[in-house]
């Protein structure tokens, strides 16, 4: 059977996928260019079976190590102003106000106090405003944008905190709309909450709107730059004034110098933390690094987008100073998305989500995302676990985690691992579900058939891998609902603008029933009789197959399914036993026309050709048919049919029934074609010409054969030269044409034993015999192949047929025939 056929599937790269199917003339789970009746091994490396990703930029680096560098500027200046802080403060501590505590002049003690005090506020201040900051970038949008710019009001907003100050419940509800606009509408937005919303909790409440904790994390960021001024200031002007107060001579004399080192300090420390907070506000606001990466990662230019990626980055800034000061630069988004996932918040799960979605999608780092992805088993199974989310406020969620699966199982290596993830079919079957029994009112936010396409493609993915094709076989029910998508009905089908949706869902269940059927070994036998025992599939392949004019591709798909199932040899007698089928087929065969046609054509006569093989009943029917031996007999002169109708027409003489013998003497028309063929063609064309040779000199006699021989002005010992020069060219079983030495020694077996036998011994036809005695395999046994494994076996093994040919060539005595 012809190998899958190129399909891809055009959609909006945001909602849907471009995944391309297996290319023609690369077969589904062995070496290219092989079929049904060539051998081919059951394992593949995957790169015919699976969608190219796009590879990585290997000098691309990833945007966020921009966030992970300015977080650990920021961490090293907090560090030098954290240390110079607490020198300062244990200077005043131990050496102004602890030994020169009445030295001091009572303006440099007062002075002292204050900014001791500042600070301490300042520092208190400091350490809670990272936490404020972080969780507020969880709940509002509009949160804090960081140090100088994070209260710039305008009227409307004084406005709002007027109102709040006399009517914080109605100033709630006015934000609420306020950022219903502004953010997206995430999981944890939909229906009543059982607990506090951050940005909510008033703390008390009068002054409700005026204590609320969001308002006192957005204060806190203000209160350290006033308190950093205010102590720079009152150090500033005591180190220009040098005003410290009358000291005895009898006292010490270092007060003054203990008093410049701690403003000194002070200064410094302030300095530095406006330094940082500048250089955080430029960072920030001016060279807009949040909107820069966002726009390196692929995000869309929002503010909420930009809101994520700031997340991100309190995550890390948050590692540096808390955790060690380099442990940020080993955070990454895809580790941070990761980490989202396997929280238990709703909006966290979308977040990471979408940041997965945005990384397995972008061309430069989709191969390092997938396989980050691909070796942690936590995140593997929760995007599998997500599948199976089918309340209505996990939508999003379920949609993204869809979407990301249908990417890893694109990879052979991550279909494996998905497949090997306890339950993970029943999760993917759950995206199959088509609500048709359902009732849903108009705000459902369900699109079925998105999640039909997701589903029926990461389906696909799976069953392109072989390992994977025995587990879907084992998984209740799967299969059954696979081939409920392959119903489609003749409007659809004839109307000349259908939806491309319901064409798509009909077109990826046909091709996993395909790689489902094409499996190989005993795996692809117990799934054919799975699949033909489907009292549906068939029928519905005969609707493709009566009205799908329009629709090659299913036409192509459907027929190759058929052809996958004639190889047991039950579900042959199925499809012959459904109304139509072969007649469909014949018609489809007999009427090539344009390129995409021909392929069809192709298909349709490798379908005949198996459900001829050894099933007198399909050939008895075709045989009925008017003048089709006629058409088969005519389609011999073209190269690209010929192949399909030497082996119906071979199959016909040897399986038809003796009521339908009087059929075959138009086979007999045939013989010069198939004999000038014999002799002229190689490889392909040459083993069905002399496997159809074989059955119309039977067919014919010895004295007809002999007769056209002459009239093909055709020397007897020349053509047994050819046949002896096949088997000296073919020296070893071919896998491209297993049964062609095993054709030429039946067809000399027959000659030698009507008249011919001195012609093959003057050609040494015994040595070469000998040949094929020491070098004769399993291979060459069997009339078609399952990968590896062999099928049909022929009634003689190529042994015999060669002691056949000893036997004659010593004794003269004559075979069977």
């Amino acid at each position: 059977m012809s190998e899958i056929s190129e399909i891809r599937d055009r959609d909006e790269h945001s909602v849907h996928l471009d995944i391309q199917g297996t290319p023609r003339g690369s077969s589904t789970q062995g070496s290219p260019n092989l079929t049904i009746w060539e051998p081919g091994l059951i394992e593949s490396d995957g790169s015919s079976a699976h969608r190219p990703l796009h590879a990585n930029n290997p000098n691309a680096e990833a945007p966020e190590k921009e966030l992970t560098l300015f977080a650990l500027r920021l961490a090293i200046l907090e560090q030098l102003a954290s240390g110079l802080g607490t020198l300062a403060f244990v200077w005043a501590t131990v050496v102004l106000l602890g030994g020169f505590a009445i030295a001091l002049s009572r303006r440099d003690f007062w002075f002292v106090t204050i900014i001791l005090v500042i600070e301490g506020a300042r520092i208190y201040s400091r350490s809670g405003e990272l936490e404020w900051q972080h969780q507020s970038t969880w709940t509002f949008a509009g949160g804090a944008q960081g140090s100088f710019q994070a209260l710039k009001s305008s009227s409307r907003y004084v406005l709002r905190r007027v109102k709040a100050f006399f009517n914080p419940v109605s100033a709630i509800q006015v934000d609420r709309g306020i950022e219903g606009q502004q953010q997206p509408q995430g999981p944890g937005r939909f229906g009543s909450s059982r607990t506090w919303n951050f940005r909510e909790v008033p703390l008390l409440s009068f002054w409700g709107r005026v204590f609320l904790l969001k308002n006192i994390g957005e204060a806190l960021i203000w209160l350290q730059v006033s308190f950093a001024i205010g102590s720079m200031t009152l150090s500033l002007v005591q180190l220009a004034s040098q005003h410290f107060g009358e000291l005895k001579e009898s006292e010490m004399t270092n007060r003054n110098t203990a008093l410049n080192l701690f403003y000194g300090l002070a200064v410094a420390d302030d300095a530095l933390f406006l330094i940082e907070k500048l250089y955080w506000s430029w960072k920030i606001h001016q060279v807009k690094l949040l909107e820069s990466v966002s726009r390196k990662c692929g995000f869309s230019q929002s503010r909420a987008a930009t809101e994520l990626i700031k997340r991100f980055f309190y995550d890390v800034y948050s590692s540096c100073i808390n955790d060690s000061i380099f442990g940020g630069l080993k955070k990454d988004l895809v580790s941070y998305a990761e980490k989202l996932l396997d929280s238990g918040d709703p909006d966290k799960h979308l977040m990471g989500a979408q940041i997965l979605m945005r990384f397995v999608t972008h061309d430069q780092f989709t191969s390092d995302t997938m396989r980050k992805i691909e070796t942690s088993g936590k995140t593997m199974e929760r995007l599998v676990e997500m599948l199976s989310w089918k309340n209505e406020t996990d939508v999003e969620i379920r949609m993204l985690a869809a979407q990301i699966v249908s990417r890893i199982s694109g990879k052979r290596k991550g279909s494996i691992r998905i497949a090997r993830i306890p339950g993970s079919l029943e999760a993917i079957a759950s995206l199959l579900h088509n609500g048709n029994h359902e009732v849903h009112n108009n705000q459902s936010r369900y699109d079925y058939s998105a999640f039909n396409l997701l589903g029926l493609l990461i389906l696909r993915n799976l069953a392109s891998d072989h390992e994977n094709c025995e587990k879907m076989g084992k998984s209740p029910g799967l299969i059954s609902k696979i081939i409920d998508f392959t119903a489609v009905r003749s409007e659809l089908l004839l109307n000349e603008h259908p939806s491309e949706s319901q064409i798509k869902l009909v077109r990826r269940a046909l091709q996993v029933v395909l790689l489902l059927a094409n499996a190989k070994g005993d795996t692809g036998n117990v799934l054919r009789q799975l699949i033909s025992k489907n009292v549906f599939i068939v029928g519905q392949i005969r609707e493709v197959l009566k009205h799908g004019k329009k629709h090659m591709v299913l036409q192509k798909i459907s027929i190759q399914i058929l052809t996958c199932l004639a190889m047991d040899n039950e579900a042959t007698d199925r499809i012959t036993s459904t109304g139509g089928v072969v007649n469909l087929l014949l018609k489809i065969f007999f009427e090539p026309g344009i390129s995409e046609e021909t392929s069809v054509s192709d298909e349709a006569g490798e379908a005949l050709s198996m459900l001829t093989l050894k099933s007198p009943k399909t050939c008895n029917m075709i045989l009925q048919e008017s003048n089709v031996l006629r058409k088969l007999v005519d389609m011999l002169q073209e190269k690209l049919q010929c192949p399909h109708a030497s082996r119906i027409l071979r199959n016909m003489c040897v399986y038809a029934t003796t009521q339908s013998a009087g059929y075959l003497n138009v086979v007999i028309e045939a013989f010069p074609t198939v004999l000038e063929r014999t002799i002229k063609e190689n490889e392909k064309l040459l083993e069905v010409s002399i496997g159809l040779l074989i059955v119309v000199s039977k067919l014919m006699g010895p004295t007809k054969f002999n007769e056209e021989l002459v009239k093909a002005e055709i020397d007897p010992p020349m053509f047994v030269e050819r046949l002896v020069s096949i088997l000296k060219e073919y020296k070893f079983p071919d896998i491209k044409v297993p049964r062609l030495r095993r054709f030429v020694i039946e067809l000399s077996n027959w000659m030698m034993s009507h008249g011919h036998l001195q012609h093959f011994k003057n050609a040494d036809m015994e040595t070469m015999l000998q040949s094929v005695a020491e070098t004769t395999t399993e291979l060459e046994n069997f009339h078609l192949f399952s990968g590896s494994v062999g099928l049909c076996q022929h009634k003689s093994a190529v042994a015999s047929l060669v002691e056949e040919a000893f036997e004659l060539l010593h004794q003269g005595s004559s075979v069977r025939q």
